[in-house]
């Protein structure tokens, strides 16, 4: 299967381990830019650039937004091609977006996708990925 199709598209199937090591590049990004924009607006650097905070907040937020809903769209194709070769639907997803409830159902998702064998024969959703 190639990285365009298991990034963005939301049908068949990927293995665990096309499921760890592409997955777990998007959530560096997602960390990574979470890190930097929220450090960024704790440690005041608006102020030792002699901008206003306020100003400096917008600017941190237009650039982490769309680079938030970009890796969020490429975390969920994935989780849902992992729910398809385990025979689950990818609104298994859904679970995710439930306040409170998806903060502690994420680990255990994710522990489920990571580590659990997939179907071993065809199923609705493709064949076997290789």
């Amino acid at each position: 299967m190639k990285l365009t199709t298991v990034l963005f598209s939301f049908s068949g199937r990927i293995n665990r381990r096309q499921f760890w090591l592409q997955g777990i590049l998007p959530w560096v990004g997602l960390l990574a830019i979470c890190i930097l924009a929220f450090v960024g607006i704790g440690l005041g650097i608006s102020a030792a650039a002699g901008a206003r905070a306020s100003e400096y907040d917008v600017l941190v937020m237009l650039l982490w937004l769309p680079f938030a809903f970009f890796l969020t769209y490429v975390l969920l194709s994935i989780y849902s091609k992992r729910w398809h070769d385990l025979g689950k639907s990818g609104l298994w997803n859904f679970w995710l977006f439930i306040p409170i409830i998806g903060f502690f159902a994420h680990p255990i998702i994710l522990l489920i996708l990571g580590l659990k064998g997939g179907q071993t024969e065809e199923n609705n959703y493709g064949p076997v990925p290789l």
